[in-house]
């Protein structure tokens, strides 16, 4: 084998290598996600439970912006119900995000809370477009602005396959 024969085999080799590197690194993705929900209140329905004065039950839509660092702004719909007791409440349910480019994530989330907020944790549940097979869980801290309205400082670790 000639000399420039061997050093063209040797640096296709050190290529396909590297392509084989960058190619794993990129589709291993993992990192820190951080975001913030601004939302309102945009269904709401509270049915008395009637063993005790101040005990409901509670289901609400809430929709907003939602700023999230890595993947940029898109719309938010969350989703849940709550079992209060004079104002101490446990619960959960669903967010909803997507993006312009038509990207979407989807966590379940659950916590607890009382005036002025809550906190509790989330998992993703699904990602779509640029955040299929998107796996991840978090925490998240909410605070009331008004009745009605409220925002959700969120932050976690994910894995894009």
């Amino acid at each position: 084998m000639s000399r420039s024969k061997l050093i063209a085999f040797i640096a296709l080799i050190t290529f396909a290598f590297g392509v084989a590197l960058i190619s794993d690194a990129l589709a291993g993705e993992k990192g820190k996600m951080v975001w913030r929900n601004a939302n309102h209140m945009t269904t709401f329905q509270a049915v008395k439970v009637g063993d005790v004065e101040g005990h409901t039950l509670q289901l609400f839509e809430a929709k907003g912006i939602s700023f999230h660092e890595k993947w940029g702004v898109g719309q938010v719909t969350v989703t849940g119900t709550f079992d209060d007791m004079n104002g101490e409440w446990t619960g959960g349910g669903f967010e909803h995000c997507t993006f312009p480019d038509g990207s979407t994530i989807s966590f379940k989330w659950e916590g607890k809370g009382g005036a002025p907020g809550g906190e509790g944790t989330l998992t993703i549940i699904k990602g779509t477009g640029k955040l299929a097979g998107i796996q991840g869980r978090g925490t998240w801290k909410s605070y009331t602005v008004v009745p009605g309205q409220f925002y959700a400082d969120d932050e976690g670790e994910y894995t894009l396959p």
